[in-house]
Order: C-alpha cells, then sequence, then structure tokens
C-alpha cells in the first residue's frame, strides 16, 4: 500500500513537472504574436529635414553637430540615407555613415545612445558658428 501511495505520488510530481504552462491569451490554433524587434519599421521611407542647425565643437575638440535623444535614432542598425547643405550652399552633399574609424573625406556620421553624430573628416574649424540643414530619409 505504501508503495502504491508513493508511485502515485511520483507519477503526479513527474507529470506536472512535464506539462508546459499555457498562453491563456490564445487560442489552440493561434500564432505567437511577434516581438516588438521584429515589428516592420514605422519610419521606412519617411524624409525628415533639420534646418538652422549651426556646427559647434564635441566633447574630442571636432567640429561637429549633435542631434541628442531622438527616437528617430534609436536604432542604430536601421538604414537611413542623410545629405548636408550649408546654408552658404546651393548644393546638397552626402553625408556617409562611419562604425569606427574611417579615412573617408567628407561629411561623416555615426550613431550611439539615441544620438545622431555628424562631422567633418578633415576638421575644419572655419565651419564653426555657420549654419546648415540636413536631410535624414530611412530605407
Amino acid at each position: 500500500m505504501r508503495s502504491i501511495s508513493c508511485l502515485l505520488i511520483l507519477a503526479i510530481v513527474l507529470l506536472n513537472s512535464c506539462s508546459k504552462p499555457g498562453n491563456p491569451e490564445l487560442h489552440p490554433n493561434q500564432k505567437m504574436p511577434f516581438p516588438v524587434d521584429n515589428q516592420p519599421d514605422s519610419f521606412s521611407g519617411k524624409q525628415f529635414v533639420f534646418d538652422s542647425l549651426v556646427w559647434g565643437v564635441d566633447d574630442f575638440g571636432r567640429v561637429a553637430f549633435e542631434i541628442e535623444n531622438s527616437t528617430l535614432f534609436s536604432n542604430p542598425y536601421r538604414s537611413m540615407s542623410i545629405i548636408l547643405m550649408q546654408d552658404s550652399s546651393s548644393f546638397w552633399e552626402s553625408v556617409v555613415h562611419v562604425a569606427g574609424n574611417s579615412s573617408y573625406k567628407g561629411y561623416l556620421y555615426g550613431i550611439a545612445s539615441r544620438t545622431l553624430f555628424i562631422w567633418r573628416s578633415p576638421d575644419n574649424p572655419l565651419l564653426i558658428g555657420k549654419y546648415f540643414s540636413i536631410q535624414v530619409t530611412f530605407l
């Protein structure tokens, strides 16, 4: 009798530990919803223009500009195209994405901590205080 009780208790424990908890919000034939990271990018195809921006000096001592803490730049892997126009110019120039050190010459950008950084290589101190505009297109 005692061994039957032990076997019964053991069987109950094993059956409970092998069962998977159900998701009460899903019906048996319903698929799991996409995680947030797999949802389509709502910025794709959109274009944003920022004007009356002013060149300054960043923490590294180079002439630069930052757009800080923006949801637009919360995903550093989001595909985008950036062009820049100085107020004294009438044409747009490409801004190239750089991850790490680069020997590229021209306008460069990087994204970190929800912040867009734009700078020029080689550095040009004559830009400090000058106005410019950028156009960001999400691909």
